[in-house]
């Protein structure tokens, strides 16, 4: 990762403190109120810094999916899932306000649970 401008290192810091806070990673809106922005765009210019620096990974067009690199290791539960997987689930964790990993775990629970009824 090479070096952050201090707004970057304030952006990073609260995401940061976030997903450790709340297991989430925060939206843009919560990110502009914290910093003090006017606006997305600003935002958004903070984000993309930090992903071109190699500070975190997203997914576009998905609200709380910024990821912060080297937090997990890449044998991670969720590694093996498809884009289109991880996005059902990442929607099925926001509505349930959980992590992905909680997430993936209850979608397995209730699977076997369904299956060792039958």
């Amino acid at each position: 990762m090479t070096a952050l401008m201090p707004r970057q290192r304030d952006c990073l810091n609260f995401i940061r403190g976030t997903i450790a806070a709340s297991g989430m990673s925060p939206t843009y809106e919560e990110i502009m109120d914290a910093l003090g922005l006017r606006s997305k765009s600003g935002v958004h210019r903070l984000v993309t810094g930090l992903e071109e620096r190699g500070a975190i990974r997203r997914i576009p067009g998905l609200k709380r999916t910024l990821k912060l690199v080297g937090a997990e290791d890449e044998s991670d539960a969720l590694a093996f899932l498809d884009p289109y997987s991880r996005h059902l689930l990442a929607r099925f964790a926001g509505r349930k306000k959980m992590t992905s990993h909680a997430a993936l775990a209850e979608i397995c629970r209730r699977f076997f649970s369904e299956r060792s009824a039958a």
